[in-house]
């Protein structure tokens, strides 16, 4: 598989994310996300390894201020299905996606 291209982006060993299908790829087997994950994702890939504000994520993702535990547990679970630690938590302030 390519490293990155217009359609897709490597987030780790063996891990894409897919523009098309809006889904991960990971060991060729492809992991469904939901609406928010993806929102979410193909924000923070947006600008990697740049800092996203909890604000921003709030406003594109979810259109509106939410319990600071909605944010987190989408986080987690997406982190669950990635099983990578490509997106990290700035303390406070928001997220980054770590892209090498």
């Amino acid at each position: 598989m390519e490293e990155n291209n217009l359609l897709q982006i490597k987030l780790d060993e063996n891990i894409y994310y897919s523009f098309v299908d809006k889904n991960i790829i990971k060991n060729g087997e492809k992991i469904t996300l939901t609406k928010n994950e993806v929102l979410f994702l193909e924000l923070l890939l947006e600008k990697p390894n740049h800092l996203i504000s909890k604000n921003i994520i709030e406003n594109s993702v979810f259109k509106a201020s939410v319990d600071e535990n909605t944010l987190r547990n989408m986080v987690y679970r997406l982190r669950k299905k990635i099983d990578t630690d490509t997106i990290a938590t700035i303390k406070d302030l928001g997220y980054i996606i770590k892209i090498k």
